[in-house]
């Protein structure tokens, strides 16, 4: 079961997402960063930085996990794959949280859930990759 959507993608049974989800994360970020004109407060920065990355992923990431470029790019890159997905993760459990319970909880609860989760993802995926023969990893 695990790698499931990886080789869905690949083989062409799983599609990216539809480019209308792909530019709906861009005009997201537009949004967010037009708002910074008129608010600089730390949570509307955490939210333009999560929806910009959130944005180039997306729109970068769908063709790249396709032809499996991203899996080559995470495997060469470790340390700022697992950067990267930490930032994600503490970014938008940020997100969530501070806009149902407010910016202290959402700093509070956010950063500490959002390290756990990156770090079971990050062990997660060593343990994949150390699970698979080095002749795999070439292709």
């Amino acid at each position: 079961m695990r790698g499931m959507g990886r080789e869905m993608l690949k083989d062409g049974s799983l599609d990216p997402p539809p480019r209308l989800v792909r530019y709906a994360t861009v005009v997201f970020a537009a949004v967010t960063l037009v708002n910074l004109r008129n608010d600089h407060s730390a949570d509307e920065i955490v939210f333009a930085a999560f929806f910009c990355l959130a944005a180039v992923l997306n729109i970068v990431g769908a063709k790249a996990m396709a032809d499996g470029r991203a899996e080559r790019w995470s495997r060469a890159h470790p340390v700022l794959n697992g950067g990267i997905l930490v930032v994600l993760a503490v970014a938008a459990w940020f997100v969530l949280l501070s806009e149902f319970f407010g910016e202290r909880i959402g700093v509070l609860a956010g950063f500490p859930i959002g390290l756990a989760f990156a770090a079971f993802l990050i062990y997660r995926e060593l343990n994949r990759t150390a699970d698979q023969p080095a002749d795999d990893a070439q292709h």
